[in-house]
């Protein structure tokens, strides 16, 4: 299979190295030192799961005028969102899937507004990775787990994406549900990344703050009564596991190590975007919207 990996991050790196391990003609699209780095000694993963391996990737700044992928992981950072959309779609034909990795749902929003249903697939990431230094990607924990779908059903095609995922070594699941597993997420990561960011504190000492458990419980609220106002037929303990999957957290989110090494973080598709829907559906969201412009100066 050709295939386009559209952000060569801790994501897209991770899961782009294994296809081309496996066999399948993988081209990146990265910047800067990360991209001739992989150019020049290739693409290395440093993984807790079994030993480094590189893999010899196409790497480009942009993406060829010739490429002509048949999947295209998708996994750039929030902010960039339109940006990309606007590199690949010279790219995109009839028979282009595209699989939004990245957390939220606005990013898949734009993708199937412009590209239409059939293109686009969701999918729910679990895993904690990131580039370490140019051309490499470490995985440092987390399942290394991959829920995706089709919002409107899955068929074959989807079947056979599933088929292909587990060759490569992917932890991977098809759900029948797509919008449920993206929203029980981002339920858990949005109010989460949010809280662990503005304060710089690990889950252990969050969890010792009555303060902090009791924002970050009113926020995970707020996120399941839009997640159902937009179908997502959330189990009703979805706010008490969340919880229990913070306080289980080790480390630092993905936004918070952002904060740290001086980079623009995602609060528009993590954290702003319930402050959005939220009038849509006529839902308050009073302590989303605290935190958001807390965390505005960022």
């Amino acid at each position: 299979m050709n295939i386009l990996v559209m952000g060569t991050g801790g994501v897209g790196g991770y899961f782009g190295a294994l296809l081309s391990r496996s066999g399948h003609d993988v081209t990146v699209i990265a910047r800067r030192g990360h991209l001739s780095s992989i150019q020049e000694r290739g693409l290395r993963i440093d993984t807790v799961a079994e030993p480094e391996f590189t893999v010899q990737v196409k790497a480009v700044a942009e993406p060829p005028t010739d490429c002509e992928p048949d999947l295209i992981l998708f996994a750039v950072k929030n902010y960039d969102v339109e940006s990309a959309i606007d590199l690949i779609a010279p790219c995109v034909s009839e028979t282009t899937i595209i699989l939004s990795m990245l957390n939220g749902l606005d990013a898949a929003d734009a993708l199937l507004s412009r590209f239409g249903t059939q293109r686009v697939l969701d999918a729910v990431v679990y895993i904690e990775s990131f580039v370490s230094k140019p051309g490499v990607i470490t995985q440092a924990g987390g399942p290394r787990k991959i829920i995706f779908g089709k919002r409107s059903g899955n068929g074959v095609r989807e079947e056979r994406l599933l088929d292909l995922f587990i060759e490569s070594g992917w932890v991977v699941e098809l759900s029948s549900n797509i919008l449920q597993a993206s929203w029980t997420k981002l339920v858990f990561i949005g109010p989460f990344a949010a809280v662990n960011t503005l304060t710089g504190l690990r889950s252990n000492a969050l969890s010792n703050d009555k303060a902090c458990m009791n924002i970050l419980a009113g926020m995970m609220e707020e996120y399941a009564m839009i997640a159902n106002a937009e179908g997502a037929q959330l189990p009703a303990n979805v706010v008490e596991t969340s919880m229990e999957r913070a306080a289980a957290f080790d480390g630092f989110t993905s936004m918070a190590r952002d904060k740290i090494a001086g980079k623009a973080i995602e609060v528009d598709g993590l954290v702003k975007t319930i402050i959005s829907r939220g009038k849509r559906h006529n839902i308050a969201t009073p302590i989303t919207s605290v935190v958001t412009g807390l965390m505005s100066p960022l």
